[in-house]
């Protein structure tokens, strides 16, 4: 598993990486959500590139660099997997709402938000109804609620993106 800052180059591997979008701490007294998600791609065998929007430094003035990197790595990674765990005090996912709108109705993207986040139903009610065809609305499935199903769809939406098949999976570690 090879994970990216945003702080950090790299060459994207297309096929195989994960963008992690969603609400990103502005203080370090504010805990990531996404180690918790790196834990459980890494558990459920993932070993491809996870592309994390925040910077080891902790330096965000250059905010086109940051924005930049961003957009890159959204409209060319593998799987956009946002979470949405808004706090309106810590985690207002401000910029979130832009990624978001921007790329819902990609079928590259899925979504995901613990129970009774804040200001989230418009968000739902669009990614459900993301998918129109001729013959009307494709209707999505109930919205993931926890961080371990949402990574579960991001892994089933990267392989079906790969022709079915799991490459760079190893098998998931059993506990002992």
């Amino acid at each position: 598993m090879q994970i990216i800052y945003a702080d950090k180059s790299y060459e994207l591997d297309e096929a195989n990486s994960i963008f992690l979008a969603g609400p990103t701490p502005r203080s370090i007294t504010v805990a990531s959500w996404r180690p918790e998600a790196i834990f459980i791609l890494k558990r459920l065998g993932y070993q491809g590139q996870i592309l994390i929007p925040e910077r080891q430094d902790l330096n965000y003035e250059n905010l086109i660099e940051q924005i930049e990197w961003e957009e890159y790595a959204m409209d060319n990674c593998g799987t956009i997997v946002m979470w949405m765990p808004r706090d309106l005090v810590t985690l207002p996912g401000f910029t979130s709402n832009i990624e978001f709108g921007k790329y819902y109705d990609d079928n590259r993207f899925v979504y995901g938000r613990p129970p009774n986040t804040p200001h989230t139903r418009y968000m739902d009610h669009d990614y459900r109804k993301a998918e129109e065809e001729d013959d009307g609305i494709i209707w999505r499935d109930e919205i993931p609620e926890t961080l371990e199903d949402l990574m579960s769809l991001a892994l089933e939406n990267l392989y079906a993106f790969q022709g079915g098949v799991e490459a760079n999976v190893a098998p998931p570690e059993e506990d002992s």
